[in-house]
């Protein structure tokens, strides 16, 4: 294109060129004219050009005494020359500004933009050379590739006059990643501070007495540094922290209960808060009970992590030992009867939590008798793993059948349940995680045994990435060059522009 003035003019589709070097969204080769109102949503690829250097433009390839204003950009732009005496310039409007051209309040939105090795790589241009003007652009573009020429606006600048203002940009170190004395700089540009969120909805669980990790998270971009504090006058539980830098909350809880707190995310712009909930469990201590004897007073008492004020009961339907009671967290009585491994589930409550053990008890006929007791076995050799949100189902088996099952320590992941009758394992999962536990199977009659498991819960693979762009036409045969209509203010197409102008096609003038 020589002169004349593109303008309202849109394209929709894929281009892709391994030939002549030049490439873009609506002029490949401009020398003078403007582009103006013009918007680009592509995939558009610059193939390897052998001995040819690359221009690869969202909106122009390669740009001369040109003007661009106005004009948008969205959708997948990549180079890929490896050739290190002729490198690529691409940028999300312009791959190479030369010779006192001017880039003016353009914007590149969700955009994925993938430099070569050898090149300049921007979100607005590529290669600034000699006296040109950028003022005034924006771009979210996420800017990828080897090259460390890259920049969230400008990826080089060679050039011992130019102007940069008003620049603003989401994605990069640097505004301009190689500026005229070599280094990177934020000449004319401003880094927009992200708004993020607090994704996390919910935690994992604490136990009391018992060390703990959680990391918060956000939906800011990888490496955004993220500031963590309390909010609105409220306190972890006691014996936990909040890193200011990482966003974990770690430490031992001491008291059991369920906490409400809000926590405060900051990026250096705005900050933003969530109110969160952690439950922190009691800890049933006792794992095991001595044996008692007929007709001898028998006590034993039972001991938890987190409360000083528990209250302790027996699981509905189970019971202890004939003249044997649970009053006050203490088992005490005169056996009546001789009983092997009789199982029953401790119930602790406090602060609104509670806790539950599986134990057995057996009682001897005499003090000299000596018992000798059948160990019931776990069969289960180990569990399959998860997915976050997808149902989980799986059951413990003992040998013989017919045991009664509780966690001894450890716990199930978020969102799943141990059926205490079954061994049913079940639920829905919440987190990616992998916590140990370890379960216990009690059987009248049988010693108890416990085994130690872990369950690893995957993130789900549905991608919600609302920046990747998928062009509505991505068939290749309807990427040609069509020339504009020659009648109207403008002109709309799912076909390519001006897509290999450099090869000196003839490309109509649109002006007004």
């Amino acid at each position: 294109m020589t002169g004349g003035t593109v303008k309202d003019c849109s394209f929709t589709g894929m281009i892709k060129e391994s030939v002549y070097g030049y490439i873009g969204g609506i002029v490949a080769y401009m020398t003078g004219g403007n582009i103006e109102n013009c918007t680009t949503k592509a995939n558009i690829e610059e193939g390897s050009f052998g001995n040819l250097t690359g221009y690869c433009g969202g909106i122009v390839g390669y740009a001369q005494t040109a003007n661009i204003k106005n004009c948008k950009f969205s959708g997948n732009l990549k180079s890929t020359s490896t050739y290190a005496n002729d490198p690529d310039y691409t940028g999300g409007i312009v791959g190479y500004l030369n010779n006192g051209s001017t880039v003016e309040d353009n914007t590149v939105e969700n955009a994925i933009i993938t430099g070569s090795t050898y090149g300049a790589t921007g979100g607005i241009v590529g290669l600034l050379y000699a006296n040109s003007t950028v003022k005034n652009n924006t771009s979210y573009a996420q800017i990828l590739g080897e090259s460390q020429q890259h920049g969230g606006i400008i990826g080089k600048v060679e050039a011992a006059t130019y102007t940069s203002e008003g620049n603003k940009y989401q994605n990069d170190s640097y505004g301009i990643g190689y500026d005229s004395d070599g280094n990177p700089s934020n000449n004319g540009c401003e880094k927009i501070v992200q708004a993020i969120k607090i994704t996390t909805s919910s935690l994992t669980a604490a136990y009391a007495e018992t060390a703990y990790s959680f990391t918060l998270k956000t939906d800011a971009t990888e490496g955004t540094s993220v500031s963590w504090s309390m909010a609105n006058g409220t306190t972890l539980p006691s014996g936990l922290n909040l890193g200011a830098a990482t966003g974990v909350i770690s430490g031992t809880p001491q008291r059991a209960g369920e906490y409400t707190f809000t926590v405060r995310a900051s990026t250096g712009g705005e900050a933003v808060t969530k109110e969160l909930k952690l439950k922190v469990n009691l800890v049933i201590k006792t794992s095991s009970l001595e044996s008692g004897t007929v007709d001898e007073n028998y006590s034993q008492t039972l001991s938890a992590a987190g409360a000083s004020n528990v209250t302790w009961s027996l699981k509905a339907g189970d019971t202890l030992p004939a003249g044997i009671s649970l009053s006050g967290g203490r088992i005490s009585g005169t056996p009546e009867e001789a009983v092997i491994g009789k199982t029953f589930t401790v119930i602790a409550s406090a602060n609104g939590v509670t806790a539950e053990k599986l134990l057995t008890l057996s009682i001897k006929a005499s003090e000299d008798e000596n018992i000798i007791v059948p160990t019931i076995a776990i069969t289960t050799m180990s569990l399959r793993s998860g997915v976050v949100g997808q149902a989980y189902n799986v059951t413990l088996y003992s040998s013989p059948s017919g045991a009664t099952w509780g966690i001894d320590s450890g716990r199930l992941p978020s969102g799943l349940y141990l059926n205490s009758s079954t061994g049913r394992i079940y639920g829905t999962p919440e987190l990616a995680e992998a916590p140990e536990f370890t379960v216990k199977a009690a059987k009248t009659g049988y010693t108890e045994v416990t085994k130690t498991f872990t369950i690893t819960i995957e993130a789900s693979t549905i991608n919600n990435n609302t920046n990747d762009y998928h062009p509505v036409n991505e068939d290749p045969s309807q990427t040609n060059t069509v020339p504009l209509s020659s009648s109207g203010s403008g002109c709309e197409t799912g076909f390519g522009i001006f897509g290999l102008a450099a090869l000196g096609l003839l490309i109509r003038k649109h002006s007004k």
